[in-house]
């Protein structure tokens, strides 16, 4: 039997965005005997940065398509999408694609793509919800109500039907009953490890100190803006500590402006973009992340696995405790109570890694992967 070759629609910052991580880490580990991923990128902010990933993507004998194929160039938003239309369909017709899976954020998103290969007569079309929520920038008026149209639309099609937990499936298809695709892990990167911990920490100048660590896209979704309030009550407190920024983002001008303006200067570090996560989060003595949605937090999974204590806010799923250092504090609560409750780790922290225990709640990457090829070879079974 020759290998299903799969289309993976609305992925492409593979360097820094969530979702388009976690799928192109599910083609890494996939049976190229059994199935196949190509990518397709809607965006032009990939170009230039992956590389690397595109060689292995090819490695794996996968295609890599973007909108920048398309003829039609134009920064026109009506123009962008007919581009989308258009290359997205002329893909389809020249390859006989019985899958298409569909990453999206946003209803509207995850309609377009659904309608196009509904035109094409694609036999197995896969929607899959990986996140909980929408940003406040562009057109959020006009994106807010097609969310919803689009999501009335999409539980009126033939469709599978995936998210990334239950908060997220809510969010794109209107109930909690989408199937659960788990954002796995190559977990044995997580392994706690005190030389390199060390040696993290002796290089970047913060082996006497207190770290608290957060790994995000400089993004209103993230909300760095209440992190840093709370770290500003944290050195009021203990001075003895250090807050560690790893991302990049449009919104890291003016967290830089606020961290000028609350003069912390000396005491946080912008680390910039890293593709070593696991030793950034070695280097951390707490983690935290203060989003105001997320479909799940992939980095929160890793944190755990390296055995970090977890500080989330109550607008993340709660489906990624998998351990009993994650605690969940709410977004209404006053920055000094955050500050306490990870200052409370700051002494008799016992570190070890947590990589079995996430293991076992099911985001190991490799049973990922194999749960998908089997989901897919049985959907391809089921059209004939």
């Amino acid at each position: 039997m020759t290998a299903i070759r799969v289309l993976n629609l609305n992925v492409s910052n593979f360097r820094n965005g969530g979702r388009s991580k976690i799928v192109y880490q599910w083609g890494m580990h996939l049976n190229q005997d059994k199935v196949i991923y190509d990518f397709f990128a809607p965006s032009k902010k990939f170009e230039g940065l992956i590389d690397d990933y595109l060689v292995n993507i090819e490695k794996k004998g996968g295609v890599f398509y973007s909108i920048l194929d398309s003829k039609i160039k134009s920064d026109n938003i009506i123009l962008r999408q007919f581009s989308y239309f258009i290359t997205i369909r002329n893909i389809l017709k020249e390859n006989n694609y019985k899958i298409v899976h569909i990453h999206s954020s946003q209803g509207f998103e995850a309609l377009k793509g659904v309608v196009i290969c509904k035109i094409c007569r694609v036999p197995v079309i896969i929607v899959h919800s990986h996140n909980a929520g929408m940003n406040k920038g562009s057109f959020y008026y006009l994106r807010r109500p097609l969310h919803s149209i689009s999501k009335f639309f999409l539980n009126r099609f033939k469709i599978k039907q995936f998210a990334c937990s239950s908060t997220a499936s809510k969010w794109i298809f209107g109930h909690g009953n989408a199937l659960v695709i788990k954002n796995g892990l190559d977990l044995t990167k997580f392994s706690y490890n005190q030389l390199t911990r060390d040696q993290f920490r002796k290089r970047h100048n913060i082996d006497n100190f207190f770290v608290i660590g957060c790994i995000g896209r400089f993004h209103y979704q993230k909300n760095h803006t209440f992190l840093l309030d709370i770290f500003s009550e944290v050195i009021k407190i203990r001075k003895g500590c250090r807050l560690l920024l790893v991302g990049e983002g449009e919104l890291e001008y003016s967290i830089k402006k606020k961290v000028e303006k609350l003069k912390l200067e000396k005491y946080v570090i912008f680390l910039g973009h890293t593709n070593n996560i696991p030793e950034a989060l070695l280097g951390m003595d707490a983690f935290v992340l203060t989003s105001r949605y997320e479909g799940l937090g992939i980095v929160n999974l890793e944190a755990q696995a390296s055995g970090l204590p977890t500080i989330l806010s109550d607008k993340i799923p709660h489906e990624v405790k998998c351990t009993e250092l994650v605690e969940f504090i709410s977004l209404s609560a006053p920055p000094l109570i955050w500050a306490k409750r990870i200052l409370s780790y700051a002494t008799g922290f016992n570190r070890g890694d947590r990589v079995q225990e996430v293991s076992s709640a099911g985001y190991n990457l490799r049973i990922v992967a194999q749960e998908l090829e089997d989901l897919y070879t049985d959907y391809v079974n089921q059209i004939y």
